[in-house]
């Protein structure tokens, strides 16, 4: 009975026996070559498309015609700060957040990607500040870090400090025309 099988396969031709074994074989219009460089192309064109995307600034990153002023927003801040709603460490942190808002509609810097150094470093490059503005915006993080980083507790003069430092930055008059 195994000769006949073998007698069979032997009389077969060696494609055909190939053939079952390893599966379909490819179309003769697209080679394997073209199908891995049509792949390749793809996968090229969908990184350069995600790395341009990844550059441009969002779509909502623009500054509307009548931004709010900050100033307003930091003497509620304050009221409540003064009123005990807020701990000198919320303070700290709710202060850190409205400077970084703030420098990034005034400046156009990317500020909640970058550490404060980087911010502050790209806004002295670019000229964007005064340097009395880097300078209590310097002093501003620096506390604010601390703070939030360093787990340090601000006593109630810290943390008037950085609300100073705050209304200093961001008095209309402080800022450049």
């Amino acid at each position: 009975m195994s000769a006949g099988l073998y007698a069979a396969l032997a009389a077969a031709p060696l494609s055909a026996t190939l053939a079952s074994l390893r599966g379909p074989l490819p179309a003769p219009e697209a080679p394997p070559f073209t199908l891995t460089l049509l792949y390749l192309a793809l996968s090229a064109f969908i990184v350069i498309a995600w790395r341009r995307r990844k550059r441009l600034p969002p779509a909502g990153a623009a500054l509307p015609a009548d931004a709010p002023e900050t100033l307003p927003l930091l003497e509620e801040v304050a009221t409540r700060f003064e009123a005990g709603q807020f701990s000198p460490e919320e303070l700290c942190i709710i202060l850190a957040s409205l400077a970084r808002v703030s420098l990034s509609q005034r400046t156009g810097l990317p500020a909640s990607r970058l550490t404060s150094a980087e911010l502050l470093e790209q806004a002295e490059a670019s000229g964007l500040l005064t340097p009395i503005e880097l300078g209590q915006a310097a002093e501003l993080f620096q506390l604010c870090d601390r703070v939030k980083f360093a787990a340090e507790l601000p006593d109630d003069e810290r943390a008037r400090r950085s609300l100073e430092l705050a209304r200093l930055l961001f008095t209309p008059s402080g800022s450049k025309p």
